[in-house]
């Protein structure tokens, strides 16, 4: 198995164990760009069913990132219970 094949089933029992919640897309709306970098962009965008707005991080499509999502999921579920972080709520994927 691949490191992109680890980190893809990773993601995939993630969500099904509810460690990590996914989205669709749909759920969101008025997208607008805040920042970009070298792994991907920010995006400001309104939450349909929650009626808030947050930040959508995207991640450039590519080996490397699949490890950095990883990572970073892990890392935000370990300090998830702090005030001063900023909280994730799940992931998405862009329709294609």
């Amino acid at each position: 198995m691949s490191n992109n094949e680890k980190y893809i089933e990773w993601l995939e029992k993630s969500i099904a164990n509810n460690y990590v919640k996914h989205f669709e897309y749909t759920e969101f709306q008025d997208f607008r760009l805040i920042g970009n970098g070298a792994f991907g962009e920010v995006i400001h965008a309104y939450w349909k069913n929650q009626g808030c707005y947050v930040a959508l991080k995207s991640f450039n499509n590519n080996k490397t990132t699949l490890k950095n999502i990883a990572k970073e999921i892990i890392l935000h579920k370990e300090v998830d219970f702090h005030s001063n972080i900023i909280r994730i709520f799940g992931i998405t994927s862009e329709e294609t």
